[in-house]
């Protein structure tokens, strides 16, 4: 999924950004993503370490957080 979803959210970030910020906007969201990378499979771990089953969880709260962000942003694709 990762590589016919990342390209895809790329371009809806590059598509949402207007043409004199789409840098900056594409730079913030990279570092994010570079950040999920590295952190979350050590935060994961140790709570795997913890409950299994709670890392499950926590895990699919994340599209759902994901969502709810993304409605409540009034963006206008122009």
């Amino acid at each position: 999924c990762e590589s016919l979803c990342h390209p895809a959210f790329v371009y809806l970030a590059a598509i949402y950004a207007g043409s004199h910020d789409r840098g900056t906007v594409l730079g913030v969201f990279q570092m994010g993503n570079s950040i999920g990378r590295s952190l979350f499979p050590i935060i994961h771990g140790r709570i795997f370490d913890y409950n299994w089953r709670l890392c499950y969880l926590i895990a699919s709260l994340y599209p759902i957080i994901g969502f709810v962000l993304v409605s409540l942003c009034p963006f206008r694709l122009t």
